[in-house]
């Protein structure tokens, strides 16, 4: 239905007026609980109120739902020693152990890519907005592979860095789950890619990568360091060799280099992930 019009402090019913049936409002609220989920926060709106009535309303990931008294009610019923008493839903402890419970890669890319339902998005074709659905998929994978983790957060109140831990594998992992399918050809799909590589791979056929490398992020958000870890050639040259237990890595602290056990690769401190695909594992940098 249509949206309501923004609440703001300066409106005389915004805590006043009339008393609700139950003696509070329900607003929709960010994660915060002092503006609006649902307006621009240049419209200055503390939350739209939800309706009270018995319609069902639709309430997004991340939103909160604010408890927001009228005043007389709160003078006359508030008692501070009561504040306490608050049982919290099972949902509560759910969510805290979710965020503090290590989350796996492939869980990352299946966030990262899958359809997003967007409300209002400009068609260039009609010259309006319309309801459409986005979704991120690959035609080609890169030889290559650099997965960037989100470890810092902004908002409009608050900076953080996120400190969850993501599992990332070290050899086999399978990108195939970001592949676009073969009957969702684009435009120039069929040209081969331009480059000198030997193998003339198509970026189609194969599908597993192995990591090489990465940068680790050490400190907070205002003042922090950052490391590298590589994996690197066996003794006597030749490609790195990957497998459990068959790697030598090593971590690069500014001028300080020391062997790296492999069990410790995986680290909440993992910012950027370097993957290279297994069909081109063994070619010289040029050729790649």
């Amino acid at each position: 239905g249509p949206r309501a019009p923004p609440t703001t402090l300066d409106q005389e019913d915004v805590a006043g007026g009339k008393i609700p049936r139950h003696g509070f409002r329900l607003r929709l609220c960010q994660r915060n609980a002092n503006i609006c989920s649902r307006c621009h926060w240049m419209e200055g709106c503390i939350g739209c109120t939800i309706p009270d009535d018995d319609r069902p309303t639709v309430v997004k990931d991340g939103d909160t739902v604010t408890v927001d008294w009228h005043l007389a009610v709160l003078r006359e019923r508030f008692r501070s020693g009561e504040l306490g008493a608050v049982t919290r839903h099972r949902s509560v402890e759910q969510i805290a152990k979710m965020e503090s419970s290590p989350i796996t890669l492939e869980a990352c890319v299946d966030a990262f890519a899958k359809k997003e339902k967007i409300p209002e998005a400009f068609c260039s074709k009609c010259k309006d907005l319309k309801s459409c659905v986005k979704e991120m998929s690959l035609w080609r994978l890169p030889p290559v592979l650099i997965i960037h983790l989100k470890r810092f957060q902004f908002t409009q109140y608050s900076r953080r860095k996120l400190r969850n831990q993501v599992v990332f594998p070290l050899n086999g992992f399978d990108a195939s789950r970001i592949v676009a399918p073969s009957d969702d050809t684009p435009d120039g799909a069929d040209d081969a890619p331009a480059g000198r590589n030997p193998l003339n791979v198509d970026g189609r056929s194969e599908f597993l990568y192995d990591l090489y490398a990465v940068v680790n992020h050490l400190g907070a958000l205002s003042a922090g360091h950052y490391v590298a870890s590589v994996r690197v050639p066996p003794p006597g040259g030749g490609a790195p060799v990957p497998g459990a237990g068959r790697s030598r890595w090593k971590c690069y602290n500014d001028a300080q280099v020391t062997d790296l056990d492999e069990a410790d690769v995986v680290d909440p401190s993992a910012y950027i992930l370097f993957y290279i695909r297994r069909d081109v594992r063994g070619l010289a940098l040029e050729d790649v």
